[in-house]
């Protein structure tokens, strides 16, 4: 897999929830190209959790949609949603 070098970074104004990477409450999600794909693997930790051993539904959400800009879309069979270890 190879990193995509986020173009916002350092741009004034930028702060997006998903990909941010200095948003202290972000996802801080990176990606890669992996082939014909694009890939984020994501590990939530503790301040994410809704319940015991839960993810809050909108989380997974902005992984998979995020901004609408982006043109991805996808079906819930693309996407693997795990509980926290």
């Amino acid at each position: 897999m190879r990193l995509i070098k986020n173009p916002w970074i350092g741009k004034e104004g930028y702060n997006c929830f998903g990909c941010c990477p200095t948003n202290p409450i972000g996802l801080q999600m990176r990606f890669y190209e992996d082939g014909e794909d694009i890939v984020s693997i994501w590990h939530p930790n503790l301040r994410y959790q809704s319940w015991i051993n839960t993810i809050h539904g909108l989380l997974p959400a902005e992984d998979i949609g995020g901004d609408s800009q982006d043109g991805v879309a996808l079906s819930s069979a693309d996407v693997g949603v795990h509980a926290f270890h």
